[in-house]
């Protein structure tokens, strides 16, 4: 239904392979602070599936048809009007005279009816990747066709290969919010590199089903609605209009309000998926699928792409064969140690507060299955997949190299003037003592060329003339915490005292110094420093909000004041 949304009713795993970013995406998951952290990696957290209240379907069901009722509605009244002013011009003695006497109000009509027309019928943008039919990949069909028969729901229409890390189906509609869907499967060929044949089953068992089938069409319904009814709310933020104020209005109140009471199910409807390719693969092979995604994942994000960025410092143009080297990377695994660290900090994340997404831990205690570290994978489901994998590869890398061009030059222009003007201070600094602004240029250009640790030094100049210069505390506390020296904890807190916006940013990096220490004294007096400063903010853009209200939708509250009697009435001015 979305652009962004799409109806996207699932990612696994997943990261986008930023072409030129170090990083992968942001976790979704929080550290769970407070209490005692696992000692082995088979202690999973304690919420799972019956950590939400069941959803109330009584409730849910007449709210999520409410929606569809509302817009019908409108665009049914509005029919009829202008149905009913054209019938009237045309059996009226004089039509031209009554067809100008009512022309602002069929007018009217025809503008609310466009509009609201017009808005639900969102269209989505055809999923970006490469298609690929049976021919090119028949063990791939073979396999979805086998899922579709065991788990029974609606036909998958294309299978679009892309360049992420993931997997997930986008459900396009034809008739906008009123659906008729298309569905569409992608699969990022790093993911099929990463996880082996009978891992690539479950997940995309998994993916199959989030769609309506056997014993889930009302919930896959509910939640389909739901991302209907959010992607519907954003475009209409962002395209007002007279036509479009009726249904603009009605969204305001009723998309936020239908996500949060469906909340719940949407959950549950996550968990059963995971069922579903527990049924179809086996919990086994569903468990090693998350657990070998989760860690392949990590590994890219921390080992692989921090050395494809490290080459822009160096190469003018793009690297060739990124899918090799990624491919090359994912067989050579990480480090033992490496990973069992990631999968016990994986362990120790829970979902959100009103997420909808379960994360690992918890999608491993509903499966009832143990978190352990699969075996990589003899051979990859890629290359059972796909006979012609390399002409695959060489095509999405030359669309990665097409769109990481830019990006790639701009950043090697920015580095090569920042060594050029690195060798200029260095030399300034040889011949003359430099200035605080200079010497902390220096140190940026250090630490964005060479590392933190040979930046430290020139930061540390900086606090021996200047010792309450906040840049230079952040910098040195931030250096030192990364390098385990408690001493850095120091100067975060006199950053923060000194500069209080960066208060939550110093909690958080302190709370995850200590809790990475296994201290949990410290770890529960910082978590509880910061939710107190996390809530003052909540509570403080609460009122800001609140005051940009408008007067006229603030409604007064009626009732005695306190001790119970009326207020008291403004005084009328006398004569």
């Amino acid at each position: 239904m979305s652009s962004e949304e799409d109806e996207r009713v699932s990612g696994t795993a997943g990261s986008p392979g930023e072409p030129v970013s170090a990083g992968g995406p942001p976790s979704t998951g929080e550290e769970r602070p407070g209490a005692e952290r696992p000692t082995g990696i088979a202690s999973l957290p304690s919420s799972g599936a019956g950590d939400h209240p069941a959803p109330c379907f009584l409730r849910i069901i007449p709210l999520a048809a409410l929606g569809y009722a509302y817009i019908g509605g409108v665009l049914l009244v509005f029919s009829l009007l202008v149905c009913r002013i054209a019938s009237f011009i045309v059996r009226s003695p004089d039509p031209p005279a009554f067809l100008v006497l009512s022309s602002p109000l069929l007018l009217g009509a025809l503008v609310v009816l466009y509009g609201t027309a017009r808005a639900a019928w969102v269209r989505s943008p055809a999923p970006e990747g490469f298609e690929v039919t049976p021919g090119d990949s028949p063990l791939l069909f073979e396999t979805l066709g086998l899922i579709r028969m065991e788990l029974g729901g609606p036909k998958i229409h294309t299978v679009v290969i892309t360049g992420e890390f993931s997997a997930c189906l986008v459900r396009v509609p034809r008739l906008g919010i009123f659906g008729w869907h298309r569905n569409c499967l992608l699969v990022g060929l790093p993911l099929l590199q990463a996880l082996s044949t009978g891992q690539m089953l479950a997940v995309l068992a998994r993916e199959y089903g989030l769609l309506p089938g056997r014993g889930r069409r009302l919930r896959a319904g509910v939640c389909q609605a739901r991302a209907a009814w959010m992607q519907l709310h954003r475009e209409l933020e962002g395209r007002r209009g007279f036509g479009n104020f009726l249904l603009a209005r009605f969204s305001l109140w009723y998309a936020p309000y239908f996500q949060s009471v469906s909340a719940p199910l949407a959950r549950i409807h996550e968990f059963e998926a995971d069922a579903c390719a527990a049924a179809a693969a086996g919990k086994p092979q569903v468990a090693t699928a998350l657990v070998q995604a989760e860690m392949c994942e990590r590994h890219l994000r921390e080992n692989f792409w921090p050395l494809v960025s490290a080459l822009r410092d160096t190469l003018p143009e793009p690297v060739t064969g990124l899918y090799r080297l990624m491919e090359e990377k994912l067989s050579e695994g990480p480090d033992a140690k490496q990973a069992q660290a990631w999968l016990e900090e994986s362990l120790w994340k829970e979902s959100g507060q009103g997420g909808t997404r379960p994360c690992l831990g918890e999608r491993l205690r509903a499966l009832a299955e143990p978190p352990q570290l699969p075996a990589p994978p003899v051979n990859s489901a890629a290359r059972d997949y796909f006979p012609d994998l390399d002409g695959l590869k060489g095509t999405l890398d030359a669309a990665w190299r097409a769109g990481a061009d830019t990006a790639w030059r701009e950043r090697h222009e920015r580095v090569r003037k920042a060594k050029a003007r690195l060798s200029e201070l260095t030399a300034k600094g040889q011949a003359s003592p430099l200035g605080a602004g200079e010497t902390l240029e220096l140190a940026d250009l250090t630490e964005s060329l060479s590392g933190p640790g040979e930046a430290l030094l020139f930061y540390q100049r900086i606090l021996e003339s200047m010792p309450r210069f906040v840049p230079a505390l952040w910098a040195v506390g931030r250096i030192r915490l990364a390098q385990g020296d408690e001493s850095g904890a120091d100067c975060i807190e006199q950053a923060i005292a000194l500069e209080p916006g960066r208060t939550i940013q110093g909690l958080e990096a302190l709370y995850r110094f200590h809790m990475g220490r296994g201290d949990l004294e410290k770890t529960g007096e910082y978590y509880r420093r910061l939710s107190g400063q996390r809530e003052s903010r909540q509570r403080a853009r609460g009122e800001e909000k609140r005051q940009r209200v408008p007067a006229r939708y603030m409604v007064p509250r009626k009732g005695p004041s306190v001790g119970g009697a009326p207020p008291p009435r403004a005084p009328r001015p006398e004569g």
